[in-house]
């Protein structure tokens, strides 16, 4: 489902978004999720991990590179991934520094 337009953005990220200091001068709001996903092996030969990923307005990280940086409840992240959808988001995969 798209998001339609600003203002839907908006609501969003007031609703369900948290602070996020951007490339350590901006003051954003993003989604946030590091989900942790485990193998479901249970034999412990697998591999657990955890995917950080922030969703920002796109306007909010225009510049965004790999390598920029997000700090979100005091832990600082890279972008490892910036991938615009096109309606005005930007999904930024993060690992944690």
């Amino acid at each position: 489902m798209a998001i339609e337009d600003a203002g839907d953005r908006d609501t969003m990220l007031v609703d369900d978004g948290v602070s996020a200091t951007y490339n350590g001068t901006a003051t954003i709001t993003v989604l946030f999720d590091d989900a942790y996903f485990e193998d479901g092996v249970g034999d412990g030969a697998g591999v657990d991990s955890s995917a950080p990923a922030a969703l920002a307005k796109t306007s909010d990280v225009s510049n965004a590179t790999i390598g920029s940086t997000l700090v979100i409840g005091g832990t600082t992240y890279h972008v490892t991934s910036v991938q615009p959808d096109g309606q005005g988001m930007t999904r930024l995969v993060l690992e944690k520094q």
